[in-house]
């Protein structure tokens, strides 16, 4: 065997490090690649890692340990990669062990490649004396139709013949097939178009605009179309136009939330003839598995996801979209704090490609970026079909009270009942849209006023259901009764559930129309995706007259018959010290209002509120999203922030009280100060939600001009002083959420 020198790479691992460790290769190796997935002992652990470059720490060989194996079957990460999680790493203020871990989230992917058991038919037929059952002949049947020599998974035999799994290994143990083994091979998408379908004068227009702009390599592009206009159908027809040009193409289409996919996937399989290969948190571990090797070796052409999706290291990565652009649920809070939509356009910089970012109610930062020409617009002004956009009014619930009945109190006004009525009528669908869980959001005292608590968060508990209620903490999970005697004054039964949830909205709805069928779209009661997609399924078949539903049902889905949405609590939102919150009610609201008469029936939408006159609801009255922009566009001028000028937290949090208050109140003598009003840092306060999940939280906020490095601020000032080990420091860049 040939000897070559040895040579030594540093490697990144999956953990919480801030830089790669050197290793050794192993003495028949000449030399790695960079990006090379590989195997290093680390302690007396066995951990994969990614080569990064040669050997930095220039440590001596014997101190060194050897890389055991080279991955040398999974694919090679590309630099352009690789230079992404840096930089990631760097603008977030985060470990780079840390994000890398993203980029490869199921270890299976470096266990063996695990054989697949395929049934045939037995040559020697039906055993004698098999018993015969409907499920069991359904799978005979199903090989004498089409053909012998025909192998298939026990999963394609259950989903073919409809029998069980469980019947097809009875059949297997009494001799009714042969059986083959085969390496599990990530399934290659084949992606036909239907040409059948035709674009509008409009929708044409943005397709070629956006493929003539793709051409220029990075190029970031706004389809900004209102609700309803067929925003889907044009970047589908931008993703065949890419994926025609290079069979080794791949596209990434970036979903808020794994609700929006229901819908989603059937139009998908319409166009294309396949699904989608997916990517979110509800995947087996088996299913990751497989899907990140299609992903990472590009037999994967389409790839749906939330934003985790884009850390995976795609083959050949050649168009972004990012459906919902506006949509908070982009930023992720936990870990690396980072925001999904902001990070998609740094990757496709970095790629060289084009990123369209589709949405009724773009985000302000979006639409700077706009005016400021670093991105490109195209706009879809008007509903597909004979859709036309839907009236709105406002409901002022001042002088249009809900009255009282007989069985309890009421939520709807006697206007937003009659239009009701008149909708069931005529076998219309409605929504009443209420961003609220639960059945009411206090459990109060009436003797002493007390309010139930959690006792690990500075909330108070949420009330499900309505005889016997389950009190629920929102943040931690905590769950109890509803106590029969006061803590406070010891008053007995004296508890009362105050104000209203979907679960109350619901009682109402079943009291008024008891024959009507409902119902009630909320991460509570539909807490599984098999759920979801069924009860949206019973909705477009027509089987549900009145639907009631939080934000989950907010974007995203498309009932013909739905012509009437009432928004409940309009003023949900509008109050508490997030700059984003008008920017967010304005967004939610227009969504949900989006959902109304997007068929060939005309649609209404009705927001009851106590402040018809705020300049949200004066906007969505109006239907003019400009001048409401332009006010909070002014607004954030003024006050130089973002996306006119620059945000970042750090929130400091510890179970012990007193060692966070010294430590936060030590960090605070330690603020840098600014000769120059460049920056201003402000703080230490208690966090809004000052106690969660049984610890205390402190926050400084840090302000600066657009162009000043926050990150190297915020490094220099941090580092000052060392962080005990009972406190956790967490930074967040550009925060959206503000509790």
């Amino acid at each position: 065997m040939e000897i070559f020198n040895r040579k030594s790479k540093n490697i990144l691992l999956p953990l919480n490090l801030e830089k790669g460790y050197d290793y050794l290769l192993p003495i028949h190796i000449s030399d790695l690649q960079e990006g090379s997935l590989v195997q290093v002992p680390l302690r007396n652990k066995k951990e994969f890692g990614i080569v990064l470059s040669a050997a930095v720490d220039n440590l001596p060989e014997k101190k060194m340990k050897e890389v055991e194996r080279v991955f040398d079957k999974l694919p090679t990460f590309s630099k352009q990669f690789l230079d992404f999680i840096s930089w990631v790493s760097n603008y977030t203020v985060s470990k780079i062990g840390n994000v890398f871990k993203m980029s490869i989230p199921v270890k299976e992917v470096f266990e063996e490649a695990k054989q697949e058991r395929f049934y045939g038919f037995a040559k020697s037929g039906i055993p004698q004396g098999f018993r015969m059952t409907n499920s069991r002949r359904s799978v005979i049947d199903l090989f004498e139709t089409e053909g012998e020599g025909l192998y298939y998974t026990i999963s394609e035999l259950s989903q073919k013949t409809g029998a069980s799994t469980q019947v097809v290994k009875e059949m297997e143990k009494a001799g009714c097939f042969d059986i083959k083994f085969e390496d599990i091979k990530p399934e290659i998408q084949n992606i036909s178009y239907d040409k059948e379908f035709t674009l509008n004068e409009s929708q044409d227009s943005a397709v070629k605009f956006i493929c003539e702009e793709a051409k220029n390599g990075f190029s970031p592009i706004l389809l900004d179309g209102v609700t309803g206009s067929g925003k889907t159908e044009v970047y589908f027809k931008v993703i065949d136009e890419i994926l025609s040009k290079n069979s080794e193409n791949q596209t990434l289409i970036m979903l808020p939330e794994i609700s929006l996919t229901g819908q989603f996937l059937k139009k998908f399989n319409k166009r294309f003839g396949c699904k989608p290969v997916l990517w979110h948190s509800s995947l087996t571990p088996s299913q990751r598995k497989k899907n990140w090797l299609a992903i990472a070796g590009g037999e994967a052409k389409v790839v749906v996801g939330t934003r985790s999706a884009l850390f995976l290291p795609f083959h050949k990565l050649s168009l972004i979209i990012v459906d919902e652009e506006h949509d908070g649920s982009f930023k992720q809070e936990e870990n690396v704090v980072y925001h999904g939509r902001d990070m998609a356009v740094v990757r496709a910089k970095f790629e060289s490609i084009p990123i369209v970012l589709a949405s009724a109610t773009p985000s302000l930062e979006t639409i700077a970026n706009v005016q400021t020409g670093k991105f490109k617009e195209v706009k879809l002004h008007s509903r597909f079909g004979k859709a036309i956009m839907p009236d709105i009014s406002l409901c002022d619930l001042r002088s249009d009270k809900p009255i009282k009945e007989e069985w309890g109190n009421s939520y709807l006004s006697p206007s937003s009942i009659k239009k009701i009525e008149d909708k069931l009528r005529r076998n219309e669908q409605i929504m009443l849209f209420l961003n609220r869980r639960g059945y009411a959001p206090l459990a109060i005292c009436k003797d002493c006023g007390h309010k139930e608590k959690c006792p690990n968060c500075d909330v108070h508990l949420t009330a499900h259901g309505k005889e016997n209620p389950m009190l629920k903490c929102h943040h931690c999970g905590y769950f109890s009764r509803i106590r029969n005697v006061c803590s406070e004054c010891e008053a007995k039964d004296s508890f009362t559930l105050y104000g209203i949830g979907i679960e109350r909205l619901a009682e109402e709805v079943a009291n008024r129309y008891p024959t009507k069928k409902v119902a009630i779209l909320s991460s509570d009661t539909l807490n599984t995706t098999k759920k979801l997609y069924e009860t949206i399924e019973e909705i477009e078949k027509g089987n549900i007259d009145i639907i009631i539903g939080t934000q989950i049902f907010a974007k995203g889905h498309h009932f013909p018959n739905l012509t009437l949405v009432i928004v409940v609590d309009g003023d949900m939102g509008l109050t508490g010290a997030d700059i984003r919150a008008g920017e967010k009610t304005f967004a939610l609201l227009s969504q949900v209002s989006g959902r109304a008469g997007r068929g060939e029936k005309s649609g209404e939408v009705v927001i009851q509120t106590f402040q018809p006159e705020n300049k949200v609801m004066q906007a969505l009255l109006k239907n003019d999203r400009e001048e409401f922009l332009n006010l909070e566009v002014s607004e954030r001028k003024l006050l130089s922030m973002p996306p006119f000028g620059r945000l970042a937290a750090v929130i400091l949090t510890s179970k012990d009280q007193g060692a966070l208050d010294v430590f936060a109140n030590q960090l605070a003598r330690e603020i840098p100060r600014s000769s120059d009003s460049k920056y201003m840092i402000l703080g230490p306060v208690d966090a809004p939600i000052a106690f969660i999940k049984g610890n205390h939280r402190k926050r400084f906020l840090i302000k600066t001009e657009k162009r000043l490095n926050i990150q190297q601020l915020i490094i220099n000032w941090t580092s000052s002083l060392k962080i005990p080990n009972s406190i956790k420091l967490k930074i967040d860049i550009d925060p959206h959420n503000f509790m």
